[in-house]
């Protein structure tokens, strides 16, 4: 399994593909979505990044790294932007900055 440090503590990094189905529109049909969801975890925490198929540029974290990692949050981008070429990354709905 792949691992990555960050602040001092080990983080295992889990990659699983998802398929995601929208709610039902008003002629009975539904979207699908597929990506991957890729999980940092270590003893204390963990971070979640989702990258689905059709905008595989932008990483949503689910929660704000920069609070969590403080200056590590650098290594955390530049590792799913050398893996998965995450150009941008977005935490509830905010914009992050790239570095």
């Amino acid at each position: 399994m792949k691992s990555i440090t960050l602040n001092g503590e080990l983080y295992y990094i889990e990659v699983t593909h998802f398929e995601d189905k929208s709610e039902q529109d008003e002629d009975g049909y539904y979207e699908y979505y597929y990506g991957k969801d890729i999980s940092f975890d270590s003893k204390t925490m963990s971070i979640n990044c989702r990258i689905y198929d059709d905008e595989k540029e932008i990483g949503h974290l689910s929660k704000r790294p920069n609070f969590a990692l403080g200056e590590d949050v650098k290594i955390l981008k530049a590792y799913l932007h050398k893996e998965y070429n995450v150009k941008r990354f977005k935490s509830s709905n905010e914009e992050l900055a790239s570095t």
